[in-house]
């Protein structure tokens, strides 16, 4: 779930607002970690809900934590100097990105096929998952059945019929 990933980011943005807090390995380590606890344990007790475990009341739990978690992460940010809050610079990651890439020119040509196979690999994967999220697969499918005695109650039906004897049955439409 997309939501998944601004659980975790928001979390950790919440409890590590210094740049200085952890490093970039470090924080996606322990993203992916409280990721796993966390929306486990949210759909846990959402279980004891009325709601139970369906898609709407999870989008809606995990939906409020996170912006609960991005509004503590305002807060806490606020309150530090803004020399020391840690943000995530987009352009220098692209930047790194492209060199890495595309133009580098002291890699070998192996080095460059190898990121740009795995960048592609990772487009790939994001990719999928948005497609295995926006398409779920269609749930199983029921009959249902049951018996209903003369007046169409589950009650006075005839248990033991002899050949020969006729019993009535009731078709509902559905």
């Amino acid at each position: 779930m997309k939501t998944d990933i601004l659980v975790w980011s928001s979390l950790i943005a919440a409890l590590f607002p210094r740049k200085d807090d952890l490093d970039g390995i470090e924080r996606i380590a322990l993203s992916f970690g409280l990721s796993i606890a966390i929306v486990p344990l949210l759909g846990l007790a959402l279980n004891y809900t009325p709601f139970g475990i369906r898609l709407s009341p999870i989008l809606i739990v995990l939906s409020v934590f996170t912006i609960a978690l991005a509004v503590g992460v305002y807060i806490r940010k606020s309150m530090i100097p803004e020399e020391d809050r840690f943000v995530v610079n987009f352009d220098e990651f692209k930047d790194f990105l492209l060199a890495q890439v595309f133009f580098y020119k002291k890699k070998k040509c192996i080095d460059r096929i190898i990121s740009v196979i795995l960048v592609i690999s990772i487009i790939l994967a994001i990719s999928m998952t948005v497609y295995v999220i926006v398409t779920p697969k269609e749930g199983e499918k029921f009959t249902e059945f049951y018996v209903l005695g003369p007046n169409g109650t589950a009650s006075d039906y005839p248990t033991n019929l002899k050949v020969g004897e006729k019993g009535e049955v009731i078709k509902d439409k559905v």
